[in-house]
């Protein structure tokens, strides 16, 4: 007599493979899955994500700088580190779908487009300034959006 399938069995077989690769999916799929239900604002993570990740790059650029007796870019590395917390807080805030993120998006604006005002100073002069003033630029508008639903 045959033995009944074990939920091992049916993990370990092939019919199992289809089923957990069927329920887990990719993060991106569920990421825009759960969007599409009033969840998480995803133009205002990848935004804000991005913005720091450019502000990682323009702090060490301003910083090279510095280092070379160069210090013209200091107001810029100042709202570029004034930035950069209030944009992974935002992130942080939306990716876990907070009541209170947009009491956070006012101040997020402010301090975008104070840091996009000062790179763009400097975007003639420095590829990175400019990426960074557009990074900023792209978060106000997401925040915008948001803020305005």
């Amino acid at each position: 007599m045959e033995r009944p399938m074990s939920r091992r069995d049916l993990l370990m077989g092939s019919a199992g493979t289809m089923v957990v690769a069927g329920l887990s999916g990719t993060p991106a799929m569920a990421a825009e899955e759960h969007a599409g239900h009033g969840g998480r604002p995803q133009g205002l993570i990848d935004a804000t994500n991005a913005c720091v990740a450019v502000g990682e790059e323009c702090l060490a650029h301003c910083l090279a700088m510095f280092a070379s007796g160069d210090t013209s870019l200091a107001a810029c590395a100042k709202r570029v580190s004034e930035m950069m917390p209030v944009c992974r807080a935002v992130s942080a805030l939306a990716t876990m779908g907070a009541e209170r993120l947009g009491q956070f998006l006012g101040p997020c604006i402010d301090v975008c487009t104070d840091c996009e005002q000062e790179c763009r100073k400097h975007a003639d002069k420095h590829a990175i300034c400019k990426a960074c003033a557009d990074a900023c630029a792209r978060v106000v508008t997401e925040a915008k959006k948001l803020k305005s639903a």
